[in-house]
């Protein structure tokens, strides 16, 4: 157990699986499971923990034809990739994937399967197999994150949920078996390897297949949802904890239901969401707006030894250090400590230009733009 004083906000980012743990454990939660445990009630959010869901993810594997011309059809399935892997097991091929989507039909069907192909490996020791990963982008079910009764600080206990509701089951076999019959149309495929042959041509036996070999995305989100009150979610849409003043999430857990694409640009568009709310809410301004970036002209700018003043005036409390470039190809550095510094450039074509970055900042000016 840690206590950690800060003088403003704690932002909490331990991801879909730890973010309610450390809430619970915290206090933080639904009030029947946080004083079961021994812990004081900070406050009672019955949504901790709860929502938690992923993408459920099945493989199925097959003998590959080869290359043939609808593989030819694709850049990654060209013919030059083909034999770069068949001759030497390098390339795209030792590991690309192709993601399609399938969306609509008779189930509703709304799921997205990779082709992978592979060399020869310990798994199948022949060239020529294929990896199809098909998973439900839209899952129903649901699951939960949990204290452990034995450890109250340590790992929780994870309900994946995984299938839970029969829509997800029938959702993946429907994106198996239409997955199967596109490679089997474009003569794709010559061998089921996983599974047999007698499992697909069972549907129940292929149902349990699914079962028992079903896995998650690792795209888990929801066990610390964003909504509009305290009854059902667990943050505001400022990322606020309810009734927990100075504390606020982000992680993949405030996602109230998963997406179908990767979560990591997700993740980055957040967090520039947050950080421009806590600019609004500390009323900080942006770098930009501490940074003054003046041109002079010398009296004549006509021969190659002629030069120009930049200055630079830093209005912040903190030093920067500046780096700066021109299109003629000088370049410099320097720190200013809240003052004004001022370099040379040497400047006769007005269409040069100086470019100056602080802490990534970049602002540029045309010598052209200055009436001298």
């Amino acid at each position: 157990k840690y206590t950690v004083n800060v003088n403003k906000e704690v932002i909490l980012s331990a991801g879909a699986i730890h973010t309610p743990r450390i809430l619970k454990s915290s206090g933080i939660g639904p009030s029947s499971e946080i004083t079961l445990r021994g812990i004081s009630l900070l406050k009672n959010l019955p949504a901790v923990g709860e929502n938690f869901h992923d993408k459920p993810l099945t493989i199925t594997q097959f003998k590959y034809n080869g290359v043939n011309q609808k593989m030819n059809e694709s850049l990654i399935f060209s013919n030059s990739t083909y034999q770069q892997w068949k001759i030497n097991g390098t390339g795209p091929l030792t590991g690309a994937a192709v993601i399609y989507t399938i969306h609509g039909g008779p189930g509703n069907l709304d799921a997205e399967f990779h082709e992978q192909a592979f060399v020869p490996s310990t798994t199948y020791p022949f060239s020529n197999w294929v990896q199809i990963i098909c998973w439900n982008g839209s899952p129903k079910s649901r699951g939960s994150i949990k204290l452990d009764p034995s450890d109250k600080y340590g790992d929780p206990l994870i309900d994946a949920g995984l299938l839970r509701d029969p829509s997800d089951i029938d959702n993946l076999v429907e994106c198996n078996y239409k997955t199967r019959k596109i490679l089997q149309d474009a003569e794709l495929i010559t061998e089921d390897l996983s599974p047999p042959t007698t499992v697909w041509d069972d549907p129940a036996l292929f149902k349990q297949f699914i079962k028992e070999t079903v896995g998650p995305t690792y795209h888990n989100c929801g066990s610390a949802r964003m909504g509009t009150s305290a009854a059902n979610a667990v943050v505001d849409n400022k990322f606020r904890v309810f009734g927990v003043y100075g504390l606020r999430v982000l992680d993949y857990s405030v996602v109230p239901t998963v997406l179908r694409v990767n979560p990591m640009l997700t993740l980055y568009a957040l967090s520039e969401k947050l950080a421009d709310l806590i600019r609004e809410s500390y009323q900080v301004k942006p770098l930009s707006s501490k940074i003054t970036f003046s041109f002079k002209c010398t009296p004549k700018m006509t021969t190659l030894n002629d030069y120009s003043i930049w200055s630079v005036k830093n209005t912040d409390t903190k030093p920067y250090v500046y780096h700066w470039s021109s299109t003629q190809g000088e370049k410099g550095s320097f720190s200013v400590e809240a003052k004004s510094e001022s370099f040379f450039f040497t400047a006769v074509d007005p269409n040069q230009s100086v470019t100056l970055t602080i802490s990534g900042l970049s602002i540029t000016k045309k010598a052209g733009s200055i009436v001298c």
